[in-house]
């Protein structure tokens, strides 16, 4: 991961906002722009400069082709888009190529910045999405752990729950037998009605999952 340099003095906007001027301006010369090279042939034997910067030529005329290229309706040729004088470029040449200098660097510090901001951004969303994942599949274990436990409560809950069952059955069957005894058959119907609800709801909460 890429880190943002603590010192490095950031692009204000300000400052964005006069580079993105020189680059808009009118009357600049459109691009691209190619330096055109020639061969030095001093012949001396103390020159040394071999292959120097002779013209940038550019897609479209320079101002006097285009003016000589408009009186006479010829076809430019490649010398008329060579640009070797001062006056071939426009003063918004001039003021983009005098401050490339210092905006060229300013601009790609401003790049480094940002793509390492970038960088940090996502490690950090990484780092997030590695975070999640690893609570998400904690929180499933202890989910499946929790099932487990409480099946496992109701194993051992299971004996006690059918013991309590069985004694209000027979409080039940009691009730029965005392009231057929006493000829209150209507009380003994009543109760084992009372009983077969009872045992509709036992099977009612078998079938419901553990909580």
């Amino acid at each position: 991961m890429t880190a943002v340099p603590e010192s490095a003095a950031r692009l204000s906007p300000e400052r964005e906002t006069e580079i993105a001027d020189r680059a808009e301006r009118e009357h600049l010369t459109p691009g691209p722009w190619r330096l055109e090279y020639e061969q030095c042939d001093c012949s001396d034997g103390y020159c040394h400069h071999g292959a120097y910067v002779a013209a940038v030529a550019t897609p479209e005329p320079t101002p006097i082709a285009a003016e000589r290229l408009a009186r006479s309706g010829e076809d430019p040729r490649d010398y008329d888009f060579s640009r070797t004088d001062l006056g071939d470029f426009s003063a918004a040449d001039w003021e983009l190529m005098a401050h490339a200098r210092e905006d060229v660097p300013a601009l790609l510090a401003e790049l480094a910045a940002v793509r390492a901001e970038r960088d940090q951004a996502r490690a950090r969303v990484a780092a997030l999405e590695a975070e999640r994942h690893t609570t998400n599949e904690a929180l499933s274990n202890a989910a499946e752990q929790l099932r487990r436990d409480r099946d496992r409560i109701a194993e051992l809950e299971r004996p006690t729950v059918e013991a309590k069952r069985a004694e209000i059955r027979q409080s039940y069957a009691e009730l029965i037998a005392a009231a057929e005894e006493t000829k209150d058959f209507e009380g003994a119907f009543d109760v084992q009605c009372r009983l077969r609800e009872r045992e509709e709801q036992w099977k009612r909460e078998d079938k419901e999952p553990v909580r």
